[in-house]
């Protein structure tokens, strides 16, 4: 059977500009489109147009960077008519079936295969050796999420003898990786398309969303646990100051790395999220459809003691405030995960709680609050969780954002106000900023959210800014 275009889809005119994009540029570019905007119909329309137009048709290839992303992509591809290979786990499971059709193809005894896989047994040797010998003139590979590709272990199994490359993303460039992201913009031949999140919320493509940042400040515990952190760092610093070490090695040394992680971890979990969080439902009249996002680190709640974030919100949100929630994480088996994703649609299940696994691919059209109890300064990862609630949905108008921020504890650290980890940590904060002053940007509430414009009545907002001599 040959793909085709789904009769029930009709391709949106960016989609198709998109598409025309690529095949300009010899089949081969990257698309970076918005999240939500479509970028899987997109790819596999451009896979069938490009397919069936060859001569002895081909092969599809779809990297996927996780396993319930694959799901996806074999639902979405079966419609189109596609019957894929799916090459996950164990390679026994799926290794003689693509060799068996991949020999099919090349005999011609059919006309187009599709496999689809991860990103983990793609770089494995025996996926590898499957595709090693495939015709480049009649095989496309496609890359979702395909930043995942330029890291160190992945780049290097990306195959030569492969023409056409369609690479997908909202956020293509890797943070703080320019090497990846150099290796990946010329395998894939650079960004040829995009189609950015302002000009999608305007054709409504997007849903309208307000954002509410919350600045809350560490608890005397934590200021001393977060002093204590601050002092190793300022001594391991003048310590590699003295060793000779090279200035811009310094943040190389593993030590220190491990010093400024666990110090981050304090901010990222501090308590009084869980107070603020706790008067924000307690005022709202609505839980329904609602996500928090949660960090992986462990907290000293001051009634649960010593627990994980994630778990600390679940109980708070759960236990206390009676309201249904469940986590949302790769603990849990893909069964159970549909299985949330239809009682959260279907409202029987008011709440999800989630780390990372909501972060990339999952469709939650039906979200429209999301809770940043803790924000990774990686751009990839913010603007993956705010386009997770902007999809739009029926009885949808607009979404909500509310953004938990800790403010740095400048001026009680107990070092030199003119030294190197004052410097420092004004960086770090700066960071937040910019990524608050990222989400006002298209905020309904932009006049009043973006810095720095930011109305003064907001609670420590004043004294934020005094601290980073921002007025």
């Amino acid at each position: 059977m040959q793909p085709q275009l789904p009769s029930k889809i009709t391709l949106r005119p960016y989609q198709a500009d998109a598409i025309d994009a690529w095949t300009s540029a010899e089949h081969r570019g990257i698309l970076a489109m918005a999240t939500g905007t479509g970028k899987t119909i997109t790819a596999l329309a451009a896979a069938t147009e490009y397919l069936t137009t060859q001569t002895a048709g081909g092969v599809l290839i779809i990297i996927a960077p996780y396993l319930h992303l694959v799901d996806q992509w074999e639902q979405e591809a079966r419609t189109f008519g596609f019957v894929p290979v799916t090459a996950c786990g164990s390679w026994e499971e799926w290794y003689s079936e693509l060799q068996q059709r991949l020999m099919e193809q090349a005999l011609g005894v059919s006309t187009v295969e599709a496999v689809i896989t991860t990103k983990a047994t793609f770089a494995g040797e025996k996926f590898q050796d499957q595709i090693g010998t495939l015709d480049d003139r009649r095989t496309l590979l496609v890359a979702d999420e395909v930043h995942h590709l330029g890291a160190p272990d992945q780049r290097t199994h990306l195959p030569a003898n492969v023409d056409a490359r369609l690479g997908l993303s909202a956020t293509p460039e890797r943070a703080y990786d320019d090497a990846g992201t150099q290796k990946l913009m010329k395998y894939f031949g650079g960004i040829v398309f995009e189609y950015g999140l302002d000009t999608a919320i305007q054709a409504g493509h997007l849903t309208d969303y307000y954002y509410i940042p919350h600045f809350v400040e560490l608890t005397d515990e934590e200021m001393l646990e977060y002093g204590a952190y601050t002092s190793s760092i300022a001594n391991r610093i003048e310590r590699l100051k003295a060793s000779d070490t090279d200035g811009a090695k310094i943040f190389d040394d593993p030590v220190l790395t491990q010093l400024l992680i666990e110090r981050a971890r304090i901010k990222g979990g501090a308590v009084q999220k869980f107070d603020r969080l706790q008067t924000i439902l307690e005022q709202v009249e609505s839980h329904t459809r609602s996500l928090v996002y949660c960090g992986d680190s462990t907290v000293q709640h001051p009634e649960f003691g010593p627990i994980r974030q994630i778990d600390a919100a679940v109980k708070l949100i759960g236990a206390q405030l009676d309201i249904p929630i469940h986590k949302f994480t790769y603990e849990e088996s893909a069964a159970t995960r549909q299985e949330l994703l239809n009682g959260f649609a279907d409202e029987q299940l008011q709440m999800l709680a989630a780390i990372r696994c909501l972060d990339e691919g999952v469709d939650v059209p039906a979200a429209h609050t999301a809770y940043l109890m803790a924000s990774s300064k990686n751009p990839r990862e913010f603007v993956q969780r705010r386009g997770r609630i902007l999809r739009p949905a029926p009885g949808k108008t607009e979404a909500v954002i509310h953004d938990f921020v800790t403010i740095p504890p400048l001026d009680e650290l107990g070092v030199d106000a003119d030294s190197e980890v004052i410097g420092m940590e004004q960086r770090l904060f700066e960071g937040e900023l910019a990524r608050i002053e990222h989400f006002a940007h298209s905020a309904l509430n932009r006049p009043d959210a973006s810095l720095p414009s930011f109305p003064t009545s907001t609670p420590l907002l004043a004294e934020v800014k005094q601290r980073l001599a921002l007025v």
